[in-house]
């Protein structure tokens, strides 16, 4: 239903959806906002693509006012007295408003009159968890596993039947090569055969198949909206008890909020809650989805295929979405003792667990160089005779010298596609098939 028909629509408002329209509590949502310093979307069309990022700086209630600060002004500002449309979050809800522009205030400022009302703006059927960048879950999206798009970024909220990320990253999976982040990078109804989400707090990892619902250009960058086409049983599980404990209580209601002069100190953002489990903790990525996936391959014969059943792979990569792709890719092939690392750290708790065959370094993980992360492997010997391969960005003499040596068995440059580069050099390594001419 449109803001505009809601806030000046013949038939009142309150009939038709709840809304907020004590004049105290709207001042004291947006102080509230001005006290978290919560980014607000700002659109000067309801139904506009294009939204601005903007920020409380300040409430008057003598002349009925606030203050924004803008991320960016709009190419034509709007007259005195149009409405413009604001998005904001407060206590894991989403709600929206409208306003009327007045005037510029200060350097990117602009002061508006106060809102008449506040309403609701869930949009999915369930209620949804929402985390902030602090929290720092991170989503990975894989249209197949050797080829389509990539999609790496940080969860803004989750329900059971779906969630909404903002992409950091994205590439192509075939090339292994950056792509731009437009608005039609990828296309709605687009499925998904890995949706992978890391960090969430007592819940390592969750993977799940999905499919595109949405994707819009905003403020803060390209935001893509997904639901969970396919689940295992323990996932979902777990991910019901994570949304029983952060779903607000109070429902489609509106929380009271107290106002400036109420509070005996400035209110504060809950800190988020840290995770209690190790974050590295890694299983197969294997689900019903994935082995359909690996069936439609040509199939080797069985002695490859026990061979790569066998063969224990440890990757050590700080790009969650290049280390989730290359997962894939290897699981689809066949292997499955397939192991991960995003650092130092959890290289050494895996070595040390697992008898490794092969070792796959990204050239720099977190601060410390693949070489670094080599040195301290085999000091506490942790590596045994497992080979390794350096994926390598930028060109490194002691790497090179470190091949020439035979410290690293194998240095491959990136991007490099996996059935033409990488595939034939671990099959070699591993000793599944004589090494091809050339490498």
């Amino acid at each position: 239903m449109a803001l505009l028909d809601l806030f000046g629509g013949r038939t009142p408002a309150v009939e038709r959806e709840p809304a907020l329209r004590d004049p105290e509590q709207v001042m004291a949502y947006l102080e509230q906002l001005q006290r978290l310093h919560s980014e607000l979307d700002l659109r000067l069309v309801e139904d506009a693509e294009v939204a601005y990022g903007a920020w409380v700086e300040g409430v008057d209630e003598t002349q009925g006012t606030f203050t924004l600060s803008l991320r960016s002004r709009p190419a034509q500002e709007p007259r005195s007295g149009t409405p413009v449309f604001l998005w904001f979050t407060l206590d894991g809800l989403r709600f929206r408003t409208m306003a009327r522009f007045l005037r510029r205030g200060a350097y990117m400022e602009s002061v508006f009159e106060l809102p008449a009302a506040i309403l609701h703006a869930e949009r999915r059927n369930q209620a949804r968890a929402r985390f902030t960048a602090r929290e720092n879950v991170q989503v990975t999206a894989l249209e197949g596993l050797a080829e389509g798009i990539g999609l790496n970024g940080l969860l803004l909220n989750l329900s059971i039947g779906g969630l909404l990320f903002r992409v950091d990253r994205a590439i192509d999976l075939r090339r292994d090569r950056l792509l731009p982040l437009r608005a039609d990078l990828i296309a709605t109804g687009t499925e998904l055969a890995v949706v992978r989400i890391l960090d969430l707090p007592r819940i390592p990892e969750l993977e799940a198949r999905g499919m595109v619902r949405h994707s819009d250009l905003r403020g803060d960058g390209l935001v893509v909206g997904l639901s969970f086409e396919a689940m295992g049983g323990l996932e979902a599980q777990a991910l019901e008890r994570l949304l029983v404990e952060r779903m607000p209580d109070c429902g489609l209601a509106f929380p009271r909020k107290r106002r400036r002069g109420e509070l005996d100190q400035p209110e504060e953002p809950a800190p988020s809650e840290a995770s209690s489990l190790d974050p590295d903790l890694s299983r197969e990525l294997g689900d019903q989805a994935l082995d359909e996936l690996r069936e439609s391959i040509r199939s080797p014969d069985r002695a490859v295929l026990l061979k790569k059943r066998s063969r224990q792979i440890l990757l050590v990569m700080s790009d969650e979405l290049a280390r989730t792709a290359l997962l894939g890719s290897l699981y689809a092939e066949g292997y499955r003792c397939l192991y991960e690392a995003r650092g130092l750290v959890q290289a050494l708790d895996q070595a040390r667990r697992h008898g490794l065959d092969l070792l796959i370094l990204q050239q720099r993980v977190g601060p410390h160089s693949a070489l670094e992360i080599l040195d301290k492997l085999r000091a506490a010997e942790r590596l045994g005779t497992a080979s390794v391969l350096v994926l390598k960005d930028e060109e490194d003499v002691r790497l090179t010298l470190a091949a020439k040596a035979g410290a690293v068995a194998r240095v491959l440059p990136r991007p490099c596609a996996f059935e033409g580069d990488l595939k034939p050099v671990l099959e070699a390594m591993l000793g599944l098939e004589e090494p091809p001419r050339g490498i």
